[in-house]
């Protein structure tokens, strides 16, 4: 992703970090939801999600996140493939 993206040092060191604060809240959401997450769950993953977009759009430059943000749509794409074993239209 850094070198795709022509990320800095400095760019770097901040989406580690927002990458880690993300991980951290899904990884206290599994914790309290060791059963089938419920809808709240999912709400609650939608909205670490939707802050780490916003974290990374205040990182990085806008042609940056423009490629940051589709190269993301494919990864969760492929991962709600993965996980629910078919494809979703939206």
């Amino acid at each position: 992703m850094a070198m795709k993206l022509g990320l800095n040092a400095e760019q770097k060191a901040a989406i580690k970090k927002a990458q880690l604060k993300r991980l951290e809240s899904l990884m206290e959401l599994k914790a309290e939801h060791k059963e089938e997450m419920a809808k709240e769950d999912a709400e609650d993953m939608m909205k670490i999600n939707a802050d780490f977009k916003e974290d990374m759009r205040d990182i990085l430059e806008n042609s940056q996140y423009a490629k940051w943000e589709t190269m993301h749509d494919d990864q969760i794409a492929c991962l709600l493939v993965f996980l629910i074993g078919s494809v979703i239209v939206i």
